[in-house]
């Protein structure tokens, strides 16, 4: 009997409703009449001083804020670009050590630089490697 779309392989499967969520929901119905009222009670009790439901009620309807940093120019974009890898990352460094760029940001600024030398680097090896390969092919050619 080949399957068909649509049908289930298994029709003695896991019975609707029977997941971890649903039964969840279902106790809740129980003991707090719906949804609502487990949302209700949890309210007062952080009306009432309870700090974790104050935390439980927070965590879930308020997003957590995110550190922000406003932008910082520490050269032109011309100059940056004439930049070597390792000047660039002694002018984060500075400006960490100085304060005018925060620690985290200077870390994943100086990640990046890393990354791109990374790149960059096997870049250059790979165009040498080639050059080389090249240069073995002609040789053999003409012996």
């Amino acid at each position: 009997m080949a399957w068909k779309k649509g049908e289930t392989g298994n029709s003695n499967g896991r019975p609707a409703g029977s997941g971890k969520a649903q039964i969840v929901r279902r106790i809740v119905s129980d003991v707090f009449g719906d949804e609502n009222g487990a949302i209700k009670v949890v309210a007062e009790l952080a009306k009432g001083g309870d700090l974790q439901a104050c935390s439980l009620l927070l965590s879930k309807t308020i997003p957590p804020l995110r550190p922000s940093h406003e932008a910082v120019a520490l050269v032109d974009a011309e100059t940056l670009q004439a930049m070597t890898a390792s000047q660039r990352a002694a002018l984060i460094n500075e400006a960490a050590i100085t304060g005018r760029l925060p620690a985290d940001i200077a870390l994943l600024l100086l990640d990046g630089i890393e990354r791109e030398y990374r790149i960059t680097e096997s870049t250059e090896l790979c165009e040498r490697f080639e050059a080389l390969e090249q240069k073995i092919n002609q040789r053999d050619r003409h012996e």
